[in-house]
Protein backbone atom coordinates (compact mmCIF):
# COMPACT_ATOMS: atom_id res chain seq x y z
CA UNK A 1 0.00 0.00 0.00
CA UNK A 2 0.93 3.47 -0.53
CA UNK A 3 2.39 5.08 2.31
CA UNK A 4 0.89 8.67 2.78
CA UNK A 5 2.11 9.93 5.76
CA UNK A 6 4.20 12.55 3.82
CA UNK A 7 1.14 14.08 2.48
CA UNK A 8 -0.17 14.23 5.72
CA UNK A 9 2.73 16.24 6.71
CA UNK A 10 2.36 18.49 4.57
CA UNK A 11 -1.05 19.88 4.91
CA UNK A 12 -0.28 20.09 8.78
CA UNK A 13 2.31 22.09 8.50
CA UNK A 14 2.04 25.05 10.95
CA UNK A 15 0.96 28.31 9.44
CA UNK A 16 4.30 30.45 9.63
CA UNK A 17 2.96 33.27 7.36
CA UNK A 18 3.49 31.56 3.93
CA UNK A 19 -0.16 31.71 1.97
CA UNK A 20 -2.46 29.75 2.80
CA UNK A 21 -2.90 29.34 -0.73
CA UNK A 22 0.68 27.72 -1.15
CA UNK A 23 0.34 25.33 1.13
CA UNK A 24 -3.31 24.24 -0.54
CA UNK A 25 -1.52 23.86 -4.07
CA UNK A 26 1.23 22.02 -2.60
CA UNK A 27 -1.20 19.29 -0.71
CA UNK A 28 -3.41 19.08 -3.74
CA UNK A 29 -0.45 18.37 -5.80
CA UNK A 30 0.86 16.12 -3.56
CA UNK A 31 -2.87 14.09 -3.83
CA UNK A 32 -2.23 14.54 -7.29
CA UNK A 33 0.84 12.38 -7.86
CA UNK A 34 0.24 10.24 -5.12
CA UNK A 35 -3.22 8.95 -7.14
CA UNK A 36 -1.37 8.98 -10.06
CA UNK A 37 1.72 6.60 -8.49
CA UNK A 38 -1.13 4.45 -7.27
CA UNK A 39 -2.98 4.22 -10.23
CA UNK A 40 0.43 3.35 -12.25
CA UNK A 41 1.01 0.93 -9.53
CA UNK A 42 -2.09 -0.92 -9.64
CA UNK A 43 -1.64 -1.22 -13.73
CA UNK A 44 1.70 -2.25 -13.32
CA UNK A 45 0.70 -5.05 -10.59
CA UNK A 46 -1.77 -6.08 -12.78
CA UNK A 47 0.25 -6.83 -15.74
CA UNK A 48 2.49 -8.96 -13.35
CA UNK A 49 -0.69 -11.09 -12.27
CA UNK A 50 -1.48 -11.42 -15.97
CA UNK A 51 1.93 -12.50 -16.87
CA UNK A 52 1.43 -15.53 -14.32
CA UNK A 53 -1.84 -15.95 -15.52
CA UNK A 54 -0.69 -16.39 -19.00
CA UNK A 55 2.45 -18.25 -18.12
CA UNK A 56 -0.19 -20.87 -16.21
CA UNK A 57 -2.56 -21.10 -19.12
CA UNK A 58 -5.55 -19.50 -16.68
CA UNK A 59 -7.57 -17.42 -18.84
CA UNK A 60 -9.74 -16.18 -16.33
CA UNK A 61 -7.06 -14.85 -14.10
CA UNK A 62 -6.00 -13.33 -17.17
CA UNK A 63 -8.84 -11.29 -18.58
CA UNK A 64 -9.11 -10.13 -14.85
CA UNK A 65 -6.16 -8.44 -14.42
CA UNK A 66 -5.56 -7.06 -18.14
CA UNK A 67 -9.07 -5.41 -17.47
CA UNK A 68 -7.07 -3.83 -14.94
CA UNK A 69 -4.82 -1.99 -17.50
CA UNK A 70 -5.87 1.14 -19.08
CA UNK A 71 -5.73 0.85 -23.18
CA UNK A 72 -2.96 3.06 -23.60
CA UNK A 73 -0.43 1.84 -21.07
CA UNK A 74 3.21 0.87 -22.50
CA UNK A 75 2.80 -2.73 -21.29
CA UNK A 76 -0.25 -2.93 -23.49
CA UNK A 77 1.57 -4.82 -26.61
CA UNK A 78 2.74 -7.73 -23.97
CA UNK A 79 -1.27 -8.12 -23.09
CA UNK A 80 -2.35 -8.21 -26.87
CA UNK A 81 0.21 -11.07 -27.45
CA UNK A 82 0.04 -12.91 -24.49
CA UNK A 83 -4.27 -13.29 -25.01
CA UNK A 84 -3.22 -14.27 -28.20
CA UNK A 85 -1.39 -17.13 -27.44
CA UNK A 86 -3.97 -17.89 -24.67
CA UNK A 87 -6.57 -18.52 -27.29
CA UNK A 88 -4.27 -20.37 -29.86
CA UNK A 89 -5.84 -23.74 -30.36
CA UNK A 90 -3.19 -26.66 -31.31
CA UNK A 91 -1.23 -24.77 -34.38
CA UNK A 92 -2.50 -27.31 -36.72
CA UNK A 93 -5.90 -27.04 -37.15
CA UNK A 94 -7.93 -25.04 -39.23
CA UNK A 95 -8.93 -22.31 -36.13
CA UNK A 96 -5.05 -21.92 -36.03
CA UNK A 97 -4.52 -20.97 -39.34
CA UNK A 98 -7.49 -18.81 -39.27
CA UNK A 99 -6.34 -17.13 -36.07
CA UNK A 100 -2.69 -16.12 -37.67
CA UNK A 101 -4.54 -13.33 -39.39
CA UNK A 102 -5.54 -11.78 -36.00
CA UNK A 103 -1.29 -12.38 -35.36
CA UNK A 104 -0.33 -10.72 -38.14
CA UNK A 105 -2.40 -7.64 -37.63
CA UNK A 106 -0.71 -7.74 -33.93
CA UNK A 107 3.03 -8.24 -35.61
CA UNK A 108 2.14 -5.11 -38.35
CA UNK A 109 0.31 -2.78 -35.18
CA UNK A 110 3.12 -3.58 -32.50
CA UNK A 111 6.00 -3.86 -35.20
CA UNK A 112 9.85 -2.99 -34.44
CA UNK A 113 8.76 -3.55 -30.23
CA UNK A 114 10.16 -6.38 -28.45
CA UNK A 115 7.07 -8.06 -27.56
CA UNK A 116 6.66 -8.59 -31.48
CA UNK A 117 9.97 -9.94 -31.44
CA UNK A 118 9.33 -12.36 -29.11
CA UNK A 119 6.27 -13.38 -29.97
CA UNK A 120 7.61 -13.73 -34.00
CA UNK A 121 10.34 -16.36 -32.24
CA UNK A 122 7.48 -18.25 -30.93
CA UNK A 123 5.54 -18.07 -33.89
CA UNK A 124 8.53 -19.35 -35.70
CA UNK A 125 8.49 -22.55 -33.86
CA UNK A 126 5.18 -23.42 -34.55
CA UNK A 127 5.56 -22.63 -38.38
CA UNK A 128 8.61 -24.97 -37.84
CA UNK A 129 7.08 -27.63 -36.22
CA UNK A 130 3.96 -27.54 -38.85
CA UNK A 131 6.56 -27.80 -41.52
CA UNK A 132 5.52 -24.69 -43.51
CA UNK A 133 8.95 -23.11 -44.20
CA UNK A 134 7.41 -20.89 -47.26
CA UNK A 135 6.09 -18.77 -44.36
CA UNK A 136 8.83 -19.75 -41.72
CA UNK A 137 11.27 -18.01 -44.02
CA UNK A 138 9.53 -14.63 -44.78
CA UNK A 139 8.58 -14.09 -40.79
CA UNK A 140 12.58 -15.05 -40.28
CA UNK A 141 13.06 -12.49 -42.61
CA UNK A 142 11.37 -10.12 -40.62
CA UNK A 143 13.30 -10.50 -37.27
CA UNK A 144 15.14 -7.49 -35.95
CA UNK A 145 17.93 -9.17 -34.25
CA UNK A 146 18.67 -12.90 -35.92
CA UNK A 147 21.22 -13.77 -33.07
CA UNK A 148 18.64 -15.66 -31.31
CA UNK A 149 20.06 -19.39 -30.89
CA UNK A 150 16.58 -21.34 -31.17
CA UNK A 151 15.91 -18.85 -34.54
CA UNK A 152 18.49 -20.09 -35.16
CA UNK A 153 18.52 -23.69 -34.61
CA UNK A 154 14.72 -23.58 -36.63
CA UNK A 155 16.39 -22.16 -39.88
CA UNK A 156 19.27 -24.00 -40.01
CA UNK A 157 16.49 -26.66 -39.96
CA UNK A 158 14.53 -25.59 -42.73
CA UNK A 159 17.86 -25.44 -44.90
CA UNK A 160 18.45 -29.47 -44.28
CA UNK A 161 14.80 -29.87 -45.50
CA UNK A 162 15.46 -27.86 -48.46
CA UNK A 163 18.55 -30.19 -49.17
CA UNK A 164 21.88 -28.23 -48.16
CA UNK A 165 24.53 -29.73 -46.12
CA UNK A 166 23.60 -27.77 -42.32
CA UNK A 167 26.78 -30.13 -40.93
CA UNK A 168 28.92 -27.69 -39.93
CA UNK A 169 26.04 -25.58 -38.33
CA UNK A 170 24.70 -28.46 -36.56
CA UNK A 171 28.11 -28.91 -35.36
CA UNK A 172 28.71 -25.43 -33.53
CA UNK A 173 25.00 -25.96 -32.20
CA UNK A 174 26.30 -29.20 -30.38
CA UNK A 175 29.14 -27.75 -28.71
CA UNK A 176 26.90 -25.08 -27.45
CA UNK A 177 27.85 -25.79 -23.79
CA UNK A 178 23.88 -25.21 -21.64
CA UNK A 179 20.56 -26.23 -21.95
CA UNK A 180 19.34 -26.08 -25.36
CA UNK A 181 16.41 -23.51 -26.18
CA UNK A 182 12.92 -25.61 -27.40
CA UNK A 183 14.10 -24.38 -31.55
CA UNK A 184 17.03 -26.30 -30.93
CA UNK A 185 15.55 -29.77 -29.38
CA UNK A 186 13.25 -29.49 -32.48
CA UNK A 187 16.15 -29.28 -34.91
CA UNK A 188 18.04 -31.87 -33.24
CA UNK A 189 15.18 -34.38 -32.97
CA UNK A 190 13.96 -34.05 -36.33
CA UNK A 191 17.15 -33.72 -38.08
CA UNK A 192 18.14 -37.39 -35.86
CA UNK A 193 14.63 -38.63 -37.19
CA UNK A 194 16.18 -37.88 -40.93
CA UNK A 195 19.18 -39.78 -40.43
CA UNK A 196 21.19 -36.40 -40.66
CA UNK A 197 22.33 -36.44 -36.44
CA UNK A 198 23.82 -40.20 -35.34
CA UNK A 199 24.25 -41.87 -32.22
CA UNK A 200 27.85 -40.34 -32.22
CA UNK A 201 26.53 -36.83 -32.85
CA UNK A 202 24.02 -37.27 -29.36
CA UNK A 203 26.96 -38.70 -27.25
CA UNK A 204 29.42 -35.86 -28.32
CA UNK A 205 26.54 -33.48 -27.04
CA UNK A 206 26.31 -35.38 -23.95
CA UNK A 207 30.03 -35.10 -23.68
CA UNK A 208 29.64 -31.07 -24.06
CA UNK A 209 26.86 -31.07 -21.30
CA UNK A 210 28.92 -33.43 -18.67
CA UNK A 211 32.57 -31.79 -19.40
CA UNK A 212 30.24 -28.43 -18.55
CA UNK A 213 28.45 -29.70 -15.28
CA UNK A 214 25.30 -29.60 -16.86
CA UNK A 215 24.72 -33.07 -15.80
CA UNK A 216 20.62 -32.88 -15.46
CA UNK A 217 20.56 -32.21 -19.38
CA UNK A 218 23.11 -34.95 -20.21
CA UNK A 219 20.85 -37.23 -18.47
CA UNK A 220 17.39 -35.93 -20.63
CA UNK A 221 20.00 -36.08 -23.73
CA UNK A 222 20.41 -39.69 -23.15
CA UNK A 223 16.90 -40.36 -22.09
CA UNK A 224 15.71 -39.17 -25.62
CA UNK A 225 18.43 -41.42 -26.96
CA UNK A 226 16.71 -44.31 -24.50
CA UNK A 227 13.25 -43.76 -25.42
CA UNK A 228 14.08 -43.67 -29.04
CA UNK A 229 14.33 -47.37 -29.20
CA UNK A 230 10.43 -48.17 -28.39
CA UNK A 231 11.10 -50.49 -25.51
CA UNK A 232 13.51 -52.39 -27.87
CA UNK A 233 17.38 -52.81 -26.79
CA UNK A 234 19.37 -50.33 -28.41
CA UNK A 235 22.25 -50.56 -25.66
CA UNK A 236 21.31 -47.18 -23.79
CA UNK A 237 21.23 -47.62 -19.66
CA UNK A 238 19.99 -44.51 -18.22
CA UNK A 239 20.85 -45.64 -14.35
CA UNK A 240 24.53 -46.54 -15.77
CA UNK A 241 24.82 -43.19 -16.90
CA UNK A 242 23.49 -41.55 -13.57
CA UNK A 243 26.57 -44.14 -11.76
CA UNK A 244 29.10 -42.96 -14.54
CA UNK A 245 28.09 -39.28 -13.53
CA UNK A 246 27.52 -39.35 -9.78
CA UNK A 247 29.79 -42.19 -8.80
CA UNK A 248 32.76 -42.21 -11.44
CA UNK A 249 35.23 -44.52 -9.72
CA UNK A 250 32.58 -47.55 -8.82
CA UNK A 251 31.35 -47.14 -12.47
CA UNK A 252 34.88 -47.64 -13.78
CA UNK A 253 35.76 -50.46 -11.13
CA UNK A 254 32.42 -52.88 -11.84
CA UNK A 255 33.00 -52.50 -15.70
CA UNK A 256 33.06 -55.47 -17.53
CA UNK A 257 36.11 -56.61 -19.45
CA UNK A 258 34.22 -57.73 -22.40
CA UNK A 259 31.70 -54.58 -21.73
CA UNK A 260 29.73 -53.26 -24.97
CA UNK A 261 29.97 -50.36 -27.01
CA UNK A 262 27.42 -48.39 -24.63
CA UNK A 263 29.05 -49.16 -21.68
CA UNK A 264 32.40 -48.19 -22.77
CA UNK A 265 30.87 -44.75 -24.23
CA UNK A 266 29.94 -44.22 -20.63
CA UNK A 267 33.54 -45.31 -19.47
CA UNK A 268 34.27 -41.72 -20.99
CA UNK A 269 31.76 -39.79 -18.73
CA UNK A 270 32.95 -41.46 -15.94
CA UNK A 271 36.79 -40.78 -16.83
CA UNK A 272 35.73 -37.33 -17.76
CA UNK A 273 33.68 -36.82 -14.04
CA UNK A 274 36.81 -38.27 -12.40
CA UNK A 275 39.07 -35.73 -14.34
CA UNK A 276 38.28 -33.28 -11.67
CA UNK A 277 39.32 -34.79 -8.60
CA UNK A 278 41.44 -37.66 -9.51
CA UNK A 279 43.49 -36.99 -12.53
CA UNK A 280 46.59 -39.60 -11.39
CA UNK A 281 43.98 -42.04 -11.23
CA UNK A 282 42.52 -41.43 -14.59
CA UNK A 283 45.97 -41.10 -16.26
CA UNK A 284 46.93 -44.60 -14.71
CA UNK A 285 43.85 -45.73 -15.79
CA UNK A 286 44.07 -44.68 -19.27
CA UNK A 287 47.75 -45.97 -19.78
CA UNK A 288 46.54 -49.73 -18.40
CA UNK A 289 42.51 -49.63 -20.15
CA UNK A 290 42.35 -46.59 -22.94
CA UNK A 291 42.94 -48.93 -25.95
CA UNK A 292 39.54 -50.41 -24.71
CA UNK A 293 37.56 -47.27 -26.05
CA UNK A 294 36.99 -45.54 -28.92
CA UNK A 295 39.86 -43.35 -30.59
CA UNK A 296 37.64 -40.43 -30.09
CA UNK A 297 36.79 -41.60 -26.52
CA UNK A 298 39.91 -41.84 -25.75
CA UNK A 299 40.84 -38.96 -27.41
CA UNK A 300 38.43 -36.98 -25.70
CA UNK A 301 38.83 -38.33 -22.25
CA UNK A 302 43.17 -36.82 -22.36
CA UNK A 303 41.51 -33.15 -23.79
CA UNK A 304 39.27 -33.79 -20.02
CA UNK A 305 42.21 -35.05 -18.12
CA UNK A 306 44.31 -31.67 -20.22
CA UNK A 307 41.17 -29.21 -19.22
CA UNK A 308 40.83 -29.88 -15.73
CA UNK A 309 44.53 -30.53 -14.71
CA UNK A 310 44.87 -27.23 -16.20
CA UNK A 311 42.80 -25.18 -14.20
CA UNK A 312 45.12 -26.37 -11.57
CA UNK A 313 48.45 -25.99 -13.13
CA UNK A 314 49.05 -29.52 -12.79
CA UNK A 315 52.80 -30.34 -14.29
CA UNK A 316 51.50 -32.85 -16.05
CA UNK A 317 48.25 -31.48 -17.79
CA UNK A 318 50.76 -30.68 -21.02
CA UNK A 319 51.47 -33.88 -21.55
CA UNK A 320 48.07 -35.47 -20.65
CA UNK A 321 46.91 -33.22 -23.36
CA UNK A 322 49.49 -34.42 -26.06
CA UNK A 323 47.98 -37.69 -25.68
CA UNK A 324 44.69 -36.65 -27.64
CA UNK A 325 43.92 -35.05 -30.50
CA UNK A 326 43.19 -31.90 -31.14
CA UNK A 327 39.61 -32.10 -33.05
CA UNK A 328 37.88 -33.69 -29.70
CA UNK A 329 39.11 -30.40 -27.60
CA UNK A 330 36.10 -27.93 -26.63
CA UNK A 331 36.39 -24.67 -26.80
CA UNK A 332 37.64 -24.21 -23.24
CA UNK A 333 39.96 -27.30 -23.37
CA UNK A 334 41.86 -25.68 -26.34
CA UNK A 335 41.99 -22.19 -24.33
CA UNK A 336 43.59 -23.22 -21.25
CA UNK A 337 46.35 -25.33 -23.30
CA UNK A 338 46.96 -21.79 -24.76
CA UNK A 339 47.33 -20.26 -21.08
CA UNK A 340 49.48 -23.66 -19.96
CA UNK A 341 51.92 -22.44 -22.37
CA UNK A 342 51.92 -18.57 -22.03
CA UNK A 343 52.26 -19.85 -18.15
CA UNK A 344 55.31 -21.59 -19.48
CA UNK A 345 56.40 -18.17 -21.83
CA UNK A 346 56.87 -21.26 -24.55
CA UNK A 347 56.15 -18.85 -27.47
CA UNK A 348 56.22 -21.27 -30.54
CA UNK A 349 53.74 -23.42 -28.30
CA UNK A 350 51.40 -20.41 -27.61
CA UNK A 351 51.48 -20.15 -31.89
CA UNK A 352 50.75 -23.71 -32.08
CA UNK A 353 47.84 -23.97 -29.32
CA UNK A 354 46.01 -21.02 -30.95
CA UNK A 355 46.10 -22.37 -34.25
CA UNK A 356 44.41 -25.41 -33.36
CA UNK A 357 41.61 -23.56 -31.63
CA UNK A 358 38.29 -23.37 -33.80
CA UNK A 359 38.51 -20.68 -36.50
CA UNK A 360 35.58 -18.39 -34.55
CA UNK A 361 37.63 -18.47 -31.53
CA UNK A 362 41.13 -17.92 -32.95
CA UNK A 363 38.48 -13.91 -34.10
CA UNK A 364 38.17 -13.84 -30.42
CA UNK A 365 40.14 -10.57 -29.60
CA UNK A 366 41.55 -12.33 -26.81
CA UNK A 367 44.03 -14.99 -28.97
CA UNK A 368 44.36 -12.20 -31.75
CA UNK A 369 46.57 -10.13 -28.60
CA UNK A 370 48.48 -13.44 -27.54
CA UNK A 371 48.68 -14.43 -31.28
CA UNK A 372 50.77 -10.80 -31.94
CA UNK A 373 52.06 -11.14 -28.46
CA UNK A 374 53.95 -14.69 -29.79
CA UNK A 375 54.33 -13.38 -32.91
CA UNK A 376 57.13 -10.92 -32.05
CA UNK A 377 58.56 -12.56 -29.79
CA UNK A 378 59.61 -15.54 -32.24
CA UNK A 379 60.90 -12.82 -33.92
CA UNK A 380 58.01 -11.93 -36.92
CA UNK A 381 57.58 -7.98 -35.96
CA UNK A 382 56.06 -7.52 -39.17
CA UNK A 383 53.18 -9.93 -38.60
CA UNK A 384 53.00 -8.57 -34.72
CA UNK A 385 52.41 -4.97 -35.69
CA UNK A 386 50.04 -6.02 -38.64
CA UNK A 387 48.09 -8.07 -35.96
CA UNK A 388 47.97 -5.08 -33.17
CA UNK A 389 46.99 -2.46 -35.80
CA UNK A 390 43.98 -4.48 -36.80
CA UNK A 391 43.29 -4.95 -33.22
CA UNK A 392 43.92 -1.70 -31.64
CA UNK A 393 40.50 0.11 -30.44
CA UNK A 394 40.13 2.25 -27.27
CA UNK A 395 36.70 0.71 -26.94
CA UNK A 396 38.34 -3.04 -25.35
CA UNK A 397 40.41 -4.14 -23.21
CA UNK A 398 42.68 -5.88 -25.56
CA UNK A 399 42.23 -3.40 -28.07
CA UNK A 400 44.05 -0.76 -25.65
CA UNK A 401 46.72 -3.34 -25.00
CA UNK A 402 47.11 -3.69 -28.49
CA UNK A 403 47.32 0.53 -28.60
CA UNK A 404 50.00 0.63 -26.10
CA UNK A 405 52.30 -2.23 -27.43
CA UNK A 406 52.24 0.35 -30.43
CA UNK A 407 53.93 2.76 -28.50
CA UNK A 408 51.05 4.71 -29.11
CA UNK A 409 49.01 6.67 -26.32
CA UNK A 410 45.23 5.47 -25.60
CA UNK A 411 43.05 8.65 -26.57
CA UNK A 412 39.06 8.97 -25.27
CA UNK A 413 36.89 9.57 -28.06
CA UNK A 414 36.16 13.28 -29.19
CA UNK A 415 33.05 14.89 -26.85
CA UNK A 416 30.40 15.83 -28.97
CA UNK A 417 30.62 19.26 -30.38
CA UNK A 418 26.79 19.96 -29.32
CA UNK A 419 25.86 18.21 -25.97
CA UNK A 420 22.79 16.55 -25.60
CA UNK A 421 19.38 18.88 -25.20
CA UNK A 422 16.75 18.35 -21.98
CA UNK A 423 14.31 18.15 -25.04
CA UNK A 424 16.40 15.18 -26.49
CA UNK A 425 16.21 12.99 -23.28
CA UNK A 426 12.75 13.71 -22.81
CA UNK A 427 11.69 12.35 -26.28
CA UNK A 428 14.06 8.85 -25.28
CA UNK A 429 11.61 9.50 -22.06
CA UNK A 430 8.54 9.12 -23.79
CA UNK A 431 9.38 6.27 -26.33
CA UNK A 432 6.63 3.45 -25.49
CA UNK A 433 9.85 1.06 -24.88
CA UNK A 434 11.30 2.63 -22.29
CA UNK A 435 8.31 3.27 -20.35
CA UNK A 436 8.19 -0.36 -20.66
CA UNK A 437 11.95 -0.76 -19.47
CA UNK A 438 10.67 1.63 -16.30
CA UNK A 439 7.84 -0.83 -15.29
CA UNK A 440 9.76 -4.01 -15.91
CA UNK A 441 12.16 -2.38 -13.50
CA UNK A 442 9.56 -1.06 -11.03
CA UNK A 443 8.32 -4.76 -10.73
CA UNK A 444 11.62 -6.06 -9.72
CA UNK A 445 11.72 -7.67 -12.90
CA UNK A 446 15.02 -6.61 -14.17
CA UNK A 447 15.93 -9.33 -16.40
CA UNK A 448 13.35 -8.08 -18.67
CA UNK A 449 13.89 -4.28 -18.50
CA UNK A 450 17.27 -5.25 -19.24
CA UNK A 451 16.67 -7.23 -22.35
CA UNK A 452 13.99 -4.24 -23.73
CA UNK A 453 16.15 -1.93 -23.15
CA UNK A 454 18.71 -3.41 -25.08
CA UNK A 455 16.60 -4.34 -28.05
CA UNK A 456 15.54 -0.82 -28.32
CA UNK A 457 18.73 1.05 -28.90
CA UNK A 458 18.45 -1.28 -32.30
CA UNK A 459 18.89 1.45 -35.10
CA UNK A 460 19.45 4.28 -32.80
CA UNK A 461 21.32 7.14 -34.04
CA UNK A 462 24.67 7.95 -32.07
CA UNK A 463 22.20 11.15 -30.53
CA UNK A 464 19.80 8.92 -29.67
CA UNK A 465 22.18 6.56 -27.68
CA UNK A 466 23.76 9.36 -25.92
CA UNK A 467 20.17 10.50 -24.91
CA UNK A 468 19.60 7.02 -23.58
CA UNK A 469 22.69 7.03 -21.74
CA UNK A 470 22.02 10.17 -20.16
CA UNK A 471 18.40 9.28 -19.68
Amino acid sequence: MLNLSWIVTVVSIPFTGAPVRTLAASAALALAFAATAQTSQTADDAVLIARDAFRNSEVAAFEKAAARVPADHPMSPYLDFWRYRLKQPDSRTPEALERETELDYLLNLHANTWPAELARRDYLLVLAKRGDWAKFNRQFAQLVSKDDMGSQCLDTLGQAVAGKDVSAAVAQFMAYPKEFPEGCIVMGEQLHEAGKIGHRDIMRRIQVLVENGNNSNATRVYGYLHNRANGKDNGTDPKALETAIEKPSRYLKDLPFRASAHRLELAGIALSRLSRTEPEEVAEWMQKNGSRLDTEVQSWVWSQLGLFSARKWHPEAIAWYSNGKPEQRSREAGEWLVRLQLLRKDWPEVLKAIALLPPDVQADNTWRYWQARARAQTGDIVAARQLLTQLANPFHFYGQLAIEDLGQSIMMPPVPKQPVAPAEIQQIASTPAFQRVLVWYRLNQRTEGFREFNFTLNGMSDRQLLAAAQW
